[in-house]
């Protein structure tokens, strides 16, 4: 840009060369005036910036090819600084620290039973978040993964269909009050949907889907390259679409929502009250393994309301890969592909055909490390069409 705001170009010239970089993996000045059509002295100036506040890790001296110049080289911080992601689920939370390039930094994640209480659950996950940051390097974010519909705009959780501990509460808010740390809340499905297009087999793609029925039934979807989130940040509720007007009472206060009849726990909720014995779904895996425990009837139901709420992705939006995480492919060797073979009888044909349905193992750990690291490139300012 060679006219405008001096600052709005400092913020689109800074972008420019960070998202270079995370394209490319690594690179010098001169690679990234080749890149994006900058001046040298631009690049030279928008690294220093980036270098300063943590973005950006150098790597050395390049060895010049012909009778090119050796110029240092750069790369997305991973040694110099790091970012913390923090997944609240039902059962458990896990906490961990990763680089700014997503890379994990070798630190263990750290898992603790979800607590009772709204004001335990803040205390211990501060308390976590705290040690990582005193034995690790610059800490620039916290990316949180919650679980429940997040206004992005009050980084408030309104309803928390399977966690209502949460109903109401800033989560976001209250942690960086005690860590000192900025935050970036999202919704868990996002956190997934993040994940595999930054650092999974989505990456680069322009229209995805991913449904996860780990714990609630969540969908996220990505048009044209760009995370759908809604007005307020809580597009993609399809869970809560009924299917069984008389169906089980949901969370959410309502009756038959999918979500009742096509998760794991939904899955594990029919089998314990069959068999009248509490189980999580980790045990019905683990007891159908060993062939103490047939599961086919439930599985079969779960797997069709499934397929029905894939099949209804696909033709809403259209995609060309959906992403389905759900422990219950674990329970056979021909669940998945059962599951797919109903999605392809109920999708409008012409959609289902031109396009691929995977299996994704739901990663919102890594979704919430996406998620603080989206945070840290927007506030760099607004991204340019450099390519």
């Amino acid at each position: 840009m060679k006219s405008g705001k001096p600052r709005l170009i400092r913020q689109v010239n800074d972008r420019s060369v960070f998202e270079a970089i995370e394209e490319t993996g690594v690179s010098t000045r001169a690679e990234l005036s080749r890149i994006t059509g900058g001046s040298a002295p631009t690049m030279a100036k928008a690294v220093k910036r980036l270098r300063q506040l943590g973005f950006l890790d150098e790597m050395g001296m390049s060895v010049p090819d012909g009778a090119g110049r050796p110029g240092r080289i750069f790369r997305i911080a991973r040694n110099t600084s790091q970012v913390i992601g923090v997944v609240i689920d039902y059962r458990y939370c896990h906490v961990t620290a990763a680089g700014v390039d997503g890379g994990f930094t070798g630190k263990k994640v750290t898992a603790i039973k979800t607590p009772g209480d709204y004001r335990s659950l803040v205390r211990e996950l501060t308390q976590v978040v705290k040690k990582l940051v005193a034995s690790g390097p610059r800490t620039l974010a916290m990316g949180i993964s919650v679980p429940g519909m997040l206004d992005k705009s009050q980084d408030r959780i309104l309803l928390s269909p399977n966690m209502h501990l949460l109903d109401g509460q800033r989560v976001g808010y209250d942690l960086a009050a005690e860590t000192g740390l900025t935050p970036f809340s999202i919704h868990e499905t996002l956190a997934v949907c993040l994940a595999e297009q930054a650092y999974g087999v989505a990456k680069k793609l322009e229209h995805l889907v991913v449904i996860s029925v780990l714990e609630g039934y969540g969908c996220s979807a990505v048009v044209g390259g760009q995370l759908l989130e809604g007005r307020d940040g809580m597009a993609g509720e399809m869970g809560h679409i009924v299917v069984d007007v008389n169906g089980a009472p949901c969370g959410c206060g309502s009756r038959g929502c999918i979500e009742t009849v096509s998760t794991d726990q939904s899955l594990a909720r029919m089998v314990s009250e069959r068999v009248g014995e509490k189980l999580e779904i980790e045990e019905i895996i683990d007891r159908v393994k060993k062939g103490g425990l047939s599961v086919d009837q439930e599985l079969a139901r779960a797997l069709d309301y499934l397929a029905i709420g894939v099949a209804s992705a696909i033709n809403t939006f259209n995609p060309e890969l959906v992403l389905v995480a759900s422990r219950m492919f674990e329970l056979s060797p021909a669940a998945f592909d059962e599951m797919v073979n109903a999605v392809r009888k109920r999708a409008l044909r012409p959609l289902a055909d031109r396009c691929r349905i995977s299996p994704s193992n739901g990663d919102k750990l890594k979704g919430a490390v996406a998620a603080a690291v989206r945070g840290l490139k927007n506030s760099l300012g607004p991204t340019m069409n450099w390519r």
